[in-house]
């Protein structure tokens, strides 16, 4: 798929950090959110496949400045 796109964009987010935030938007337990991400493909893969990386693991303000800056950047 990623093929089909002029670039790909990965967010990605410490395991526990991704578990936490799954749990209390889905209103799941941890062993569900565990079940689901791992039926995913692994965060390494993603990084790997992707044109650009952005870290989400120091919250939104610091998100939004890496957007700003890759959208300057293009």
């Amino acid at each position: 798929m990623e093929y089909l796109c002029d670039a790909v964009i990965v967010v990605y987010l410490k395991e526990d950090e991704e578990i936490k935030r799954l749990m209390k938007r889905d209103n799941i337990d941890e062993d569900y959110a565990r079940l689901i991400i791992g039926n995913q493909m692994s965060i390494e893969e993603k990084k790997m496949r992707a044109d650009i990386v952005l870290d989400n693991n120091q919250g939104l303000d610091e998100l939004y400045q890496q957007i700003e800056t890759l959208l300057k950047g293009r």
